[in-house]
């Protein structure tokens, strides 16, 4: 998945509005990710859509930046049960700081961060 971060101290100029902007690049992240099953979809929601929860591979630990915000970044999800990819959008559900912020940190350095989302497709 690729999500959009931004440069630190590096400003551009939107060309609409004249507006100094905060320059942003890719950021690719892979994670392995599966269904949510406490969660059951309610009746009338999006059926391209999915929960899923599980620890981001490479890197292992993602910026903060990407963390504590909702985060969207452009996806492919394979059906583990048919294997079919879609490409779509998925939304990261943002932290919060940990009440124990050493053991979460020790836990992302040996299984990766950990992540929790929805995937929609078209």
């Amino acid at each position: 998945m690729t999500f959009t971060i931004s440069v630190e101290g590096q400003f551009t100029t939107d060309p609409e509005t004249g507006n100094p902007v905060q320059v942003t690049v890719p950021y690719q992240v892979e994670a392995w990710l599966q269904g949510n099953n406490s969660v059951k979809p309610e009746p009338g929601s999006n059926p391209n859509m999915v929960m899923l929860q599980g620890y981001s591979v490479k890197p292992r630990i993602l910026p903060n930046e990407i963390i504590y915000k909702q985060s969207e970044a452009v996806a492919v999800y394979i059906d583990p049960l048919t294997g079919n990819q879609h490409q779509g959008k998925f939304t990261l559900k943002p932290k919060f700081d940990s009440n124990r912020p050493r053991v979460a940190k020790a836990l992302a350095r040996g299984i990766g961060t950990q992540m929790e989302g929805t995937f929609e497709w078209s």
